[in-house]
This record gives structure tokens, sequence and C-alpha cells, in this order.
């Protein structure tokens, strides 16, 4: 006889909160907003992509990256550094 295998399911990875979060100050606004960094690389004044409740963004790095130390709260994350195309429309 053969023992039973068990089917395991994975459960899908949970979203962590963001260890370092940075200030972006989105075009045409005055107030800067913390953004969740990811995995990027960034530096201050770097125009870079991000999601507003007004759809996507660019913004300009406005602080170096602080530590997250309310891992309560989720921030939207910087999706991407901004490309020439970006910049020109």
């Amino acid at each position: 006889m053969k023992p039973a295998i068990e089917k395991t399911t994975k459960n899908p990875p949970e979203k962590k909160p963001s260890r370092f979060i940075i200030g972006i100050r989105i075009l045409y606004h005055s107030k800067s907003e913390l953004y969740s960094l990811g995995e990027l690389k960034l530096k201050v004044g770097m125009n870079v992509m991000v999601n507003t409740a007004q759809g996507l963004r660019m913004g300009v790095v406005a602080s170096n990256k602080i530590p997250n130390f309310n891992q309560d709260k989720t921030f939207n994350r910087v999706l991407r550094i901004a490309t020439d195309s970006d910049t020109q429309t």
C-alpha cells in the first residue's frame, strides 16, 4: 500500500510593510507625500512615477530614505524611475 500523499497549498506571500519610505513631491503640489521605496535605489532630485488618487503622476524625490517605524500603515509604492518619454509629456 502506498501512503496517501497530502497536497499542500501554498499561501500567497503576505504583503509586508516596506522597511524604508521616501518623500516624493508630486509635480505642481507644494507638499511631499511618503511612498514605499521598494527595491529601487533613489537619490534626492530624481524623477519617479507614482500612483496617486488622481492616477499615475510624476514626482521628484524630496528626501532620503527614512526607516519605516510605523509598520501598521501601508504606503503606496514608487513604481519606477521616470524615463525621457515621461518627462516630455
